[in-house]
């Protein structure tokens, strides 16, 4: 009996450290929310550019916060911004860059008045964006759970050609975006970008 009350006791402890480890995060706390928009919530990446040696070209660190809000269509979108630095801190970027909002399905940026982004959240079964419905991925700011959706996006200038980029972002539900990768196939360059922090009101 002594030995099955400290076994019990030691899977009781082993359990509540699992779910309260801070640097992994399931959910974070209960949301319907895919990435948490609110004035001030922000995000720091660190961004690596790769050429078609996969060799690093270029390093960055990328700060995007919600900077404000507006409505478009009668419906409420946040305004991210954006500064990104060099490796030597100087300032070559800054800008705002997409409007955001969570919708009852889940998420969606716009830029330029079309819609870039679009995610479910809660996943369903069956979509055809999510490569992963959770994955541990560790990252700068922490390890966290992901889920995993693939990103086609619209036709790009690079290497003097307008591209499709390839990609896939983690998502960790009321963290925000973990880590994203990004490749343009034509020209076999790409880019990586993982959270280093990440701050909410």
């Amino acid at each position: 009996m002594k030995n099955y009350i400290s076994f019990l006791t030691f899977a009781l402890a082993v359990s509540y450290l699992l779910g309260c480890e801070e640097s992994n995060p399931t959910n974070n706390g209960a949301t319907n929310e895919l990435i948490p928009l609110k004035l001030g919530n922000s995000w720091v990446n660190i961004v690596s550019v790769y050429d078609s040696n996969m060799e690093v070209t270029r390093t960055s660190v990328d700060s995007l916060w919600a900077s404000g809000d507006t409505t478009l269509n009668g419906e409420k979108y946040f305004m991210i911004s954006i500064k990104s630095r060099d490796s030597g801190g100087i300032l070559y970027l800054q800008h705002d860059v997409y409007l955001a909002r969570n919708t009852l399905l889940g998420y969606e940026q716009l830029r330029g008045g079309f819609i870039t982004a679009s995610y479910r959240y809660p996943v369903m079964y069956g979509d055809s964006m999510v490569i992963s419905r959770e994955e541990r991925v560790t990252v700068p700011a922490g390890t966290y759970n992901c889920i995993v959706y693939k990103f086609v996006g619209g036709e790009t200038f690079v290497d003097s050609t307008y591209q499709t980029v390839y990609g896939k972002r983690y998502i960790c539900p009321n963290i925000g975006i973990v880590k994203e990768e990004f490749s343009f196939p034509r020209s076999n360059y790409g880019y990586s970008s993982v959270l280093s922090r990440a701050t909410r009101n």
